[in-house]
């Protein structure tokens, strides 16, 4: 049997992509080595309703791969904020594939998870991600952002220990809250400090 010719911009399309996430790999880990290195996050005018839509945009196959309904709630108005783009979006994802593990993990009900961001005031803006997963296990929610605790059969507790590392380098603070109907939802703020300032 003859195989068949490969085709060359197949091949150069699939080879391109290989190396943007090489690319994006070398630069997410440089970003986490920044992280205990301090004075070094390269923080840059970022629009943070465009970098949402990237993250949505990145998530929105696993989330239909696993049957979660993934819902990006932005104002029509966000500030430009000064970040380091990558590790925020580590973050973020970091916090969403959570989500998503926990919707995994529960049983029965539904599959939601809810990206809210809005800025409560001039001064910071707020992004909530809140699942219908299988909540918090109270035995380790007073320990849920020290390192090595995880609930995760593979895990290695330190998702959330380098998430709020990366939120407190930007001057924003990270919580969770179990919801009244069922799952939790994370949330930090921001200080809206505009590119200008």
């Amino acid at each position: 049997m003859k195989s068949k010719t490969p085709d060359i911009k197949e091949v150069q399309t699939a080879l391109d992509e290989i190396i943007r996430d090489d690319r994006r790999a070398v630069e997410t880990v440089a970003n986490v080595r920044a992280l205990f290195k301090p004075g070094e996050a390269k923080r840059s005018p970022l629009d943070l309703k465009q970098t949402m839509l990237d993250v949505e945009k990145v998530l929105r196959a696993d989330a239909m791969t696993k049957g979660i309904s993934l819902k990006l709630k932005l104002p029509n108005h966000l500030p430009i904020i000064l970040a380091d783009k990558t590790a925020l979006i580590q973050a973020v994802i970091n916090l969403v594939i959570n989500a998503f593990d926990s919707i995994t993990e529960a049983v029965d009900g539904s599959r939601e998870v809810e990206v809210d961001v809005t800025q409560p005031d001039p001064a910071c803006v707020r992004v909530g991600i809140k699942d219908t997963g299988k909540g918090i296990d109270p035995s380790i929610a007073d320990k849920l952002f020290e390192p090595f605790v995880t609930t995760k059969a593979e895990g290695l507790g330190m998702g959330l220990v380098i998430v709020r590392s990366i939120i407190n380098q930007h001057g924003g603070d990270l919580r969770v809250f179990s919801n009244q109907s069922r799952g939790a939802t994370f949330e930090f703020t921001l200080p809206a400090q505009s590119a200008e300032s």
